[in-house]
């Protein structure tokens, strides 16, 4: 295909003498828009409108930005279809990347630059969702060539791509200086995350811009232009603020703007707070006494209670961008609920946000980080760490593996799966096995060496780095990429004669890796572990996982210590002992007149809890079976179970 840049010298080329053999080929006329003159962009459109009816077989493609498109008040027709650029797949970027390379890179280096670029533009879940957009994948792809690689803090990132989206057309226009256009941004950009809304109409940013001179008459850079005037400029010559439409104001039909990505708006509005530029600026507060009442915008996001979803991502980047001397006062802002304020409400989303801003890394000191971690890891509770739905916690912990915080943050959810009550430590330790899985190295080698760490560390004097030990082997059983290492099993069993969070890791990790079929308790194993369930000064939840093992290894050896634990004072004992015993003992039909639902599989009944005729009609329905023999069998089974029957 032949393709033209239209400057004005493609009046030239199009009317030479063989232009009839050049059209003869397909033809595309990209970028429409750096026409400058409308006037002449709407004339060449014409033009292009004639070419097609002389030669209707050749293929002739336009490309032009909307807004150049959109101001110019003429739409090609004439058998012209029109089409938007759509949001580019994960390989569409990829091979975005290969070709970027292939052009701005010299050959020795195009193999592994495309490397890094690709590796760059998928590193984070923002970036991801920034580079759907063609226009600020080339931003970045530009911010990469220019720095050298993309930076690691987002809030470098997001000030490279502002100032390359200001100098989109340099070749064309003369460049927006940033010292104009960034203060206007911020201000307009904060009042819209102020409102809540991500688009304005055309009076009522001119509005805000006029309102930020007068406010700010000191920042004289703003003044070069009128408000009118460098709106239309920064539509025009930049690719941070679009017109996004129109709407009806006042009986007239206005248009609208918005920022080209929302990322660009919550970044301006943080630059707005730590500048100091934004409406109704209280100059006698500190930043951090701006930010501690945004930090408490809580809502309810259906599941849990969180900051606004307007203000969490403004208040990290606030967090990233300011400066050291304010670091500290920043976080402590977001983390501590002001007085008036509902603690118990906003405890939860405070601790979660100020522990997502350490995430972005910034300046804080170690003292302000760990009172951070260590008030995240109080408010850990019911639902956290569970693997399945994800809640707030979770993924505030996978934010946190990848940086320096990982391994404070693992030590204070283990000091809390100490402290705990044992029905409770599940959560925290599900988050310790959490940050084991995502840390876990992805080589074989690395891998296998990983494992073998481990397994020494179960032999460690500190409590913490076993029980951390523990639970990595389980969360990497639980994936099914553990095996057996010697010293592993001995080590696992030595937990048991431990403390009450020990035992419960390492009973834990066995379940896992019997669960998986990695191992399978011997009979001297099994005998050790059933001599651990006999002692009532066991702890509860590592005799549940053990009894849970035994069960699955249908260990007849352990049914008399098992039949004792149906009268445990814990529920959970009582129900995983009275499956395990299920699992061992009876056929298929009586396990699942065991089981809650009656399939055979879990969970279990309680055998305190009474079975009644309700439970035995619908045992007879399911299986369909004489409601005479369902009561027989259960009958039976009380015997064997000390079940609790209400008809006798």
């Amino acid at each position: 295909m032949r393709t033209f840049k239209l400057f004005p010298l493609i009046f030239i080329l199009l009317f030479k003498a063989n232009w009839r053999l050049t059209l003869a080929l397909n033809a595309a006329f990209e970028r429409l828009d750096e026409l400058s003159n409308t006037g002449l962009r709407a004339r060449f459109s014409q033009q292009i409108e004639r070419l097609h009816i002389a030669f209707p077989k050749a293929p002739i493609i336009v490309t032009s930005r909307i807004v150049g498109y959109r101001e110019m008040r003429y739409r090609i027709g004439r058998g012209f279809e029109h089409a938007s650029v759509s949001e580019f797949s994960k390989k569409d970027k990829d091979e975005f990347a290969r070709r970027w390379c292939d052009i701005t890179e010299l050959p020795e280096r195009r193999e592994p630059a495309t490397k890094e670029l690709i590796e760059a533009l998928h590193s984070a879940d923002r970036i991801e969702r920034l580079t759907g957009n063609p226009m600020l994948l080339t931003t970045l792809a530009l911010v990469k060539r220019k720095v050298g690689k993309l930076p690691s803090r987002r809030a470098d990132l997001y000030w490279e791509a502002t100032l390359v989206l200001l100098n989109w057309r340099s070749e064309v226009d003369e460049p927006i200086d940033y010292r104009e256009a960034v203060p206007q941004l911020e201000y307009v950009a904060y009042e819209m995350i102020k409102r809540g809304v991500q688009r304005l109409r055309e009076d009522e940013i001119i509005e805000l811009m006029e309102k930020m001179r007068e406010e700010y008459p000191n920042v004289r850079a703003v003044k070069n232009h009128e408000p009118t005037e460098f709106l239309r400029m920064l539509e025009r010559r930049t690719g941070i603020l679009s017109e996004a439409g129109k709407v009806r104001h006042k009986g007239r039909t206005v248009p609208v703007f918005e920022f080209r990505h929302l990322t660009f708006q919550e970044y301006l509005a943080a630059l707005a707070l730590v500048d100091g530029r934004f409406p109704g600026r209280d100059k006698s507060k500190t930043l951090a006494g701006h930010i501690a009442p945004l930090a408490g915008q809580i809502e309810d996001s259906g599941a849990e209670q969180v900051v606004k979803e307007n203000w969490r991502e403004v208040l990290r980047l606030c967090a990233a961008c300011c400066g050291d001397d304010d670091v500290d006062d920043v976080l402590l802002a977001i983390l501590t609920p002001m007085q008036g304020e509902d603690h118990d409400a906003a405890a939860r989303p405070r601790a979660v946000l100020a522990t997502l801003c350490l995430a972005d890394e910034p300046n804080v000191s170690d003292d302000i980080a760990n009172q951070i971690l260590e008030a995240f890891a109080r408010q850990v509770t019911k639902g956290d760490g569970g693997g399945f739905q994800r809640t707030m916690i979770d993924n505030a912990v996978k934010e946190l593996v990848g940086t320096e915080w990982k391994k404070m943050l693992r030590t204070y959810l283990s000091k809390e799966f100490c402290k705990r009550k044992a029905i409770l430590r599940a959560n925290p330790g599900g988050l310790v096995a959490d940050i084991a899985r995502f840390s876990a190295p992805q080589k074989e080698k690395k891998f296998h060496q990983y494992l073998v760490n481990q397994v020494k560390l179960l032999s460690s004097n500190d409590d913490l780095e076993t029980i951390n030990a523990a639970i990595t082997i389980m969360a990497i059983a639980y994936e099914e990429k553990a095996f057996l290492i010697p010293g592993m099993v001995e080590r696992l069993l030595e937990m048991l004669n431990k403390n009450g969070p020990s035992a419960h890791a390492g009973a834990w990790a066995f379940y896992w890796l019997a669960e998986r079929k990695i191992w399978q308790p011997t009979q001297k194993e099994a005998a050790y572990l059933i001599s651990f369930i006999s002692n009532t000064s066991s702890d509860s939840e590592a005799v549940r996982w053990s009894i849970d093992i035994l069960g699955k290894t249908k260990s007849n050896q352990a049914v008399e210590v098992i039949i004792a634990r149906l009268d445990d004072e814990r529920e959970m004992v009582r129900k995983t002992a009275l499956g395990a015993l299920a699992k061992i003992q009876e056929d298929e039909t009586d396990r699942k007149l065991l089981s809650r639902v009656i399939d055979g599989i879990g969970p279990w009944l309680d055998p305190q809890e009474p079975i009644g005729d309700d439970r035995v009609k619908k045992a007879a329905a399911k299986l369909e079976m004489p409601e005479e023999e369902v009561r027989l069998r259960y009958e039976k089974l009380a015997e064997k179970y000390k079940l609790r029957i209400s008809w006798q």
